[in-house]
């Protein structure tokens, strides 16, 4: 018993001595051993002529190879990164599938959305009619504005005023007041033969005549004794 164990012993010795007096293959695989490199493998030969040769039953082929015809081969796919599928891609039963959302423009959103957490979300603000403005607004820079004008109160008419078309126009006028001056009222529209109404019809007509005619006092005196004599009729 001890000589058989004596023997092997021996026999062990002289194969690890042999390996290391062998050298290693091309690949740098020591005799004696599979392949890292190229699996199923296995370093062989003799001294000064090592060389790799498929042993794939002493050899097996790695999870990402099959074995055929006595040899590894590389399985394909991206499940075994042989095609890998690119970083807008997903791997699907060993195909690269494209990935969904707007992230990866599949969908693209449109020009009214904006792309949150690969999602379409619709764009805030009146642009976009998220909100849109009232009847009472326009839109200005994204933004709801207030229209101008005493149609909307922007600003709105003193109690002398009424708004007639988006302005501002003197009660019992016709026009718009301007320079700061009340235009010509009209008497008999708002009392008749009123002597107030007459006389502030009056007043209006001889603001209008210095205007245009700062040499006419004779004409002035007409109009302020035809204004006396309706008065006092």
């Amino acid at each position: 018993m001890r000589f058989a164990t004596i023997i092997f012993g021996i026999f062990v010795f002289a194969a690890l001595v042999n390996g290391i007096t062998m050298g290693n293959c091309s690949d740098g695989t020591p005799y004696g051993q599979c392949s890292t490199a190229s699996p199923g493998k296995y370093c062989t030969g003799t001294a000064g002529n090592l060389r790799l040769e498929w042993y794939v039953e002493h050899c097996p082929c790695p999870s990402s190879y099959a074995t055929s015809g006595g040899m590894c081969v590389a399985k394909t796919g991206c499940a075994y990164g042989s095609p890998a599928c690119d970083s807008d891609e997903t791997c699907v039963n060993n195909t690269c599938v494209a990935k969904t959302g707007c992230t990866y423009n599949n969908p693209s959103c449109s020009s009214n959305e904006t792309c949150v957490n690969n999602t379409c979300v619709a764009k805030t603000g009146c642009t976009y009619n998220n909100p849109s403005c009232s009847s009472n607004e326009t839109c200005t820079n994204n933004e709801c504005v207030l229209k101008e004008g005493c149609t909307y109160g922007n600003p709105s008419c003193s109690s002398a005023y009424n708004c007639v078309n988006n302005q501002c126009v003197l009660k019992g006028s016709t026009q718009q007041p301007s320079n700061g001056e009340e235009n010509i009222t009209t008497g008999a529209a708002e009392g008749g033969t009123n002597s107030t109404g007459v006389i502030e019809g009056l007043n209006g007509i001889v603001a209008s005549i210095k205007k245009t005619c700062c040499c006419c006092p004779s004409v002035l005196l007409i109009f302020f004794v035809i204004g006396a004599g309706f008065v006092r009729g």
